[in-house]
């Protein structure tokens, strides 16, 4: 009895210790020697240690904010902020950045700030590149700190958030018809026009970026709880057949039933025939290939357990 009382209480000290751990790499107090390996094998996943913290102070947050009153947080915007959690663990590229660009606390706001601060810190890029090329501008005393894109995007798709401004690019590229325009548009300053010699960082700030509404979708609460059900019970499926010695043959017949899906809803939906027509072949074509990878894949490690 003493024995297993003995064993618990180990063990919970051990928790605890790993649990204030955790905590500290949220506000990157941890200690150096925790960091460094002999062989790259040893090396944690920091990444999954660290995402149960990230989601804790997430909670913490949306109920300090309904105790005072306020609206909590915004589902939407906090799904695809939870990425950044992966950025509070990379202790390196913090230290090194802190190092180079000074106050990081202080540096990353006006960085990310549609305000005064947007004729100078070009978001999107590392505060390291503002210094090397002489577009950095530090937070001012009065400034008013705008988050978000000079250009308000209507949209929470990272695929659309990560391409629009290169779509943008190719439309000015297309616009002109001299080949000397078109290589300004996509290699000189952001503001740059033809005829226009005034930059960027000497343009008037905008009032309406102070009032603009933030983009919030509203969602019925039994649809955001299905969602997010839905959500976790794929995430949970994958990872368990990711375990899984035959999930790759489970892959390849998924890719099989797609096929075969696909081909049976085309007659059968006349609403959804010419989207569907549109996209099959395409569809067909991703699947068969994925289908037939997952089949080589298959056997060629069968082959490889038998030898």
């Amino acid at each position: 009895m003493d024995s297993l009382l003995y064993n618990v209480t180990v063990a919970t000290a051990e928790d605890s210790t790993e649990f204030l751990k955790g905590v500290g790499r949220m506000f990157y107090v941890i200690n150096p020697q925790d960091t460094l390996f002999e062989r790259p094998e040893q090396v944690p996943n920091f990444y999954v240690q660290s995402w149960p913290y990230f989601f804790m102070f997430m909670i913490l947050e949306h109920i300090i904010l309904k105790l005072e009153g306020k609206k909590g947080l915004r589902l939407n915007d906090q799904i695809t902020s939870a990425y950044m959690a992966r950025r509070r663990i990379l202790c390196i590229r913090v230290g090194v950045h802190t190092l180079q660009a000074g106050r990081s606390a202080v540096g990353p706001r006006v960085h990310l700030g549609s305000g005064r601060d947007r004729h100078v810190n070009y978001g999107g890029v590392l505060i390291i590149w503002d210094k090397l090329f002489g577009t950095f501008r530090p937070e001012m005393k009065g400034d008013r700190i705008v988050y978000g894109l000079i250009y308000q995007q209507p949209s929470f798709n990272p695929l659309h958030l990560q391409t629009f401004y290169t779509s943008y690019v190719v439309q000015r590229f297309k616009s002109y018809d001299h080949w000397f325009h078109k290589m300004r548009a996509v290699l000189s300053r952001p503001s740059w026009k033809p005829g226009v010699s005034i930059r960027f960082k000497n343009m008037q700030e905008d009032p309406a970026i102070h009032t603009r509404p933030k983009y919030n979708v509203v969602l019925p609460t039994w649809c955001t709880i299905y969602l997010l059900t839905h959500y976790s019970l794929v995430l949970y499926g994958f990872y368990q057949l990711f375990l899984l010695h035959s999930a790759p043959l489970y892959e390849c017949l998924r890719c099989m039933s797609i096929l075969v899906l696909v081909r049976l809803l085309t007659p059968v939906a006349p609403s959804l025939s010419t989207t569907l027509l549109a996209l099959s072949p395409t569809v067909e074509l991703l699947f068969i290939v994925s289908g037939l990878f997952w089949l080589l894949f298959v056997c060629k490690r069968d082959e490889i357990s038998y030898s």
